[in-house]
């Protein structure tokens, strides 16, 4: 390797130290915050008193108004919203109370047996019992009394026997 021209030199200084470095940055560091606390220091104590409205101040206290306008606004229609849900909430009771009614006026009804019918409808149509057994009894009487005149007009005529109507072979 050759070394470097300076380091032959007498009295040329070489690379600095690791330690003088180190105290470079600390002075500089140093000088940066000691300017920085000065500005910061300068800054408040030229800044206006706080009675005094800047034009910063100014923006925060239109959006502070901004802010509680909104708020308060929020809160008329959360108000407005819940005196909807109560209106619309008695009047569901309402509605379910008149059904209630409704429904408490129909409990005493009587339907007729095996109809649809009321019992106040059975006086309209003159009905007094169920029709159920006459619908039974009156094809089974038609049907009876035929049966009953077809013998007694062929037992009083021979000839009919004779043909084999009656079953008697003769």
């Amino acid at each position: 390797l050759k070394p470097c021209r300076r380091s032959l030199r007498a009295g040329a200084p070489g690379p600095p130290s690791p330690a003088a470095m180190a105290r470079r940055r600390a002075a500089s560091l140093l000088a940066a915050s000691v300017l920085a606390v000065a500005g910061f220091t300068l800054r408040s104590l030229l800044a206006p008193a706080g009675f005094v409205a800047s034009p910063a101040a100014g923006r925060s206290v239109q959006v502070l108004r901004q802010s509680v306008l909104s708020d308060l606004k929020e809160a008329q229609e959360k108000q407005e919203r819940m005196v909807a849900r109560e209106q619309t909430r008695q009047q569901t009771q309402m509605e379910t109370q008149q059904l209630d009614n409704r429904a408490d006026e129909g409990a005493s009804t009587k339907y007729q047996p095996n109809t649809y019918k009321l019992e106040q409808d059975k006086k309209a149509d003159g009905m007094k019992d169920d029709p159920g057994f006459l619908l039974l009894a009156l094809p089974v009487g038609i049907w009876t009394v035929l049966a009953i005149g077809f013998f007694v007009y062929t037992s009083l005529n021979p000839q009919l026997q004779a043909n084999g109507l009656t079953g008697v072979n003769g």
